[in-house]
């Protein structure tokens, strides 16, 4: 039973608890939930014609240990509480930390950052890059030229 909120001619759907990682998803949507002004009927979703999918895309394996060391400075590379974040394009971004050689000062940090473009599109469902018809009560400007529910 999800809820369903209509905006010109987009239809937001929110489930009505948070997707889970890992999962897939299909959307079904009844073939008599809406009809265009002319009273033609919607043709409706069946079981598997719409999926989202939850699942990772991409994943990160260990290429081995050292890979951040510098022989000449007698540094192994070791790190600790760094961060890893993924920004609005998709573009993942290492960074920081602290410096976790033998030796090292305790508060060293590290102030590296390293990016990866990953060049994959951005699908995101709840952000449309022209106007809707929502009212602020339904869906709300997202900052970025879109919009979202909330």
């Amino acid at each position: 039973a999800s809820s369903a909120v209509i905006a010109g001619s987009k239809v937001f759907v929110s489930p009505p608890r948070d997707l889970l990682p890992g999962e897939a998803y299909s959307l079904v949507i009844d073939e008599s939930a809406f009809e265009d002004r002319q009273g033609n009927p919607f043709r409706g979703l069946e079981h598997g014609n719409y999926t989202i999918s939850t699942a990772a895309r991409m994943r990160f394996r260990q290429l081995g240990r050292g890979n951040w060391g510098d022989p000449e400075l007698g540094l192994s590379g070791q790190r600790l509480a760094s961060g890893a974040a993924v920004s609005s394009s998709n573009d993942i971004f290492l960074f920081g930390g602290r410096n976790g050689t033998a030796g090292a000062s305790g508060g060293s940090v590290l102030n590296d950052v390293w990016r990866l473009r990953t060049l994959r599109e951005v699908k995101c469902a709840s952000s449309f890059i022209e106007p809707t018809n929502c009212s602020a009560q339904e869906c709300s400007p997202d900052g970025m030229g879109g919009h979202m529910l909330g």
